[in-house]
């Protein structure tokens, strides 16, 4: 099985990684694939071919988020976005990962 893991260099990522590496993973440098630059991602996409595609990346820094919010608004709601529309038009699952540091520590359903 081949995993295409956006965010994989990141505290997640990195453990995503790991527990996968009996699969081809592809991890693509934010150089290459920027997940804010929606040709980037539907390029990385349609030359990777993956079976499935993770997104772990997100920005998490509490402090530096709440102090300058655009950063994280792009890479978390935007760039979630541009991943999620690229494996919708490719026809490939996507999943989503997170951690509190998203959500907070709340034991609830999230819509």
């Amino acid at each position: 099985m081949k995993v295409l893991i956006f965010g994989g260099s990141g505290m997640a990522g990195a453990e995503l990684v790991r527990a996968l590496s009996a699969h081809t993973v592809v991890v693509p440098r934010h150089t290459h694939a920027d997940i804010t630059d929606a040709a980037a991602i539907k390029r990385v996409v349609a030359e990777e071919k993956p079976d499935f595609i993770i997104n772990a990346a997100a920005l998490i820094n509490v402090d530096n988020v709440e102090a300058n919010p655009l950063p994280a608004r792009q890479v978390n709601t935007l760039g979630a976005g541009i991943i999620a529309q690229a494996a919708a038009r490719a026809r490939i699952p996507l999943i989503y990962i997170s951690t509190n540091y998203v959500f907070g520590d709340k034991k609830r359903v999230y819509d």
